[in-house]
């Protein structure tokens, strides 16, 4: 409300109890002027930050939970446009547990300062929406140490192209039964798990559906030892990327330093009307296992569309 961005700790907390943001009810912004594009926004900023409630910006808002001793947001009017962690703290923790929502707009979750994860953790058991229903999905980031996403992550368009969801850190998790989406009506959006993160949770990263965009992040992530150090998709957990209706698929990547395990569902379809299926990548500097669960689908879903593509990089590949 003074008008500073940067938030720190005054040093004056005593004990692990010190510092912690739990949220059991309802927070909004509201939108006073109608014709005001703006939804506002939401920022929880502590060493802890627990939601169990209702976390709702209007459309094109924005929701930051940010875990660290000092942040800074970038704000823009009423706009909130990114958050980084300066100075991060020892097991950090962010949890969801209920509902956070930004419709077309941005939620970024940050536990970690970029390059210094320490031992932070964010952990997803509920649902989180940046869907939007006339406009482009929005961008979700999370950025931890070890993150487990157990609930729903979505970034759809019901009119447009699906957006961006971004899974940054050293030991990731898309546990079994989750489901983490960035489907659009005339073109799928964009799933990076295990690689550099983008400018809205303090990285550099610039995002982009296309094989060379993706193996330049791939490259640079790797170079600047930013990649995950294992990645694993578990049973039944569903990421996809595909148009609903006609549009080309967009990208799922998914990339480790160590170890990559695939035992659940990857789609990027082609529209049911017309389009190409996607691009879906599969890597990692050392090993990447598929488990006879694994199923990865990049089909086109009309007659007149092309199969898109699945790009496996490993040192070894064994098809037994």
């Amino acid at each position: 409300m003074d008008g500073k961005s940067s938030f720190k700790d005054d040093g004056t907390g005593v004990g692990s109890k010190a510092g912690k943001i739990i949220n059991r009810g309802t927070i909004q912004t509201n939108q006073i002027d109608p014709a005001n594009t703006e939804g506002g926004f939401i920022a929880l900023l502590a060493p802890e930050v627990r939601n169990q409630g209702y976390l709702l910006a209007q459309k094109g808002g924005a929701v930051a939970l940010g875990s660290g001793s000092q942040i800074t947001l970038k704000i823009q009017g009423q706009s909130l446009l990114a958050i980084n962690v300066d100075q991060g703290v020892y097991n950090g923790l962010i949890v969801n547990k209920h509902v956070v929502e930004a419709p077309g707009g941005l939620v970024v979750m940050a536990a970690s300062a970029a390059n210094q994860l320490m031992s932070s953790v964010i952990k997803n058991t509920g649902r989180i929406s940046a869907n939007a229903a006339i406009s482009n999905g929005g961008v979700i980031e999370l950025v931890a140490k070890n993150i487990t996403q157990a609930g729903q992550v979505t970034a759809d368009s019901q009119a447009s192209q699906g957006g961006q969801i971004n899974l940054v850190g050293n030991e990731i998790t898309v546990a079994t039964n989750s489901k983490t989406t960035a489907t659009g009506a005339t073109g799928g959006g964009q799933v990076n798990i295990g690689l550099a993160n983008t400018k809205v949770s303090g990285g550099s990263q610039l995002n982009t559906p296309t094989q060379t965009g993706i193996k330049a992040n791939a490259d640079r992530a790797s170079s600047n030892n930013q990649l995950a150090q294992t990645v694993s998709i578990q049973e039944n957990a569903l990421i996809d990327t595909s148009a609903t209706q006609a549009g080309n698929g967009g990208a799922i990547a998914i990339w480790s330093q160590l170890q990559t395990t695939v035992a659940g569902i990857l789609k990027s379809m082609g529209g049911v009307l017309s389009g190409n299926g996607g691009f879906i990548e599969t890597s990692s500097k050392a090993s990447v296992s598929l488990t006879p669960t694994a199923s990865i689908n990049t089909s086109a879903n009309n007659q007149s569309g092309k199969a898109g593509s699945w790009l496996l990089d490993p040192v070894d590949l064994i098809i037994d």
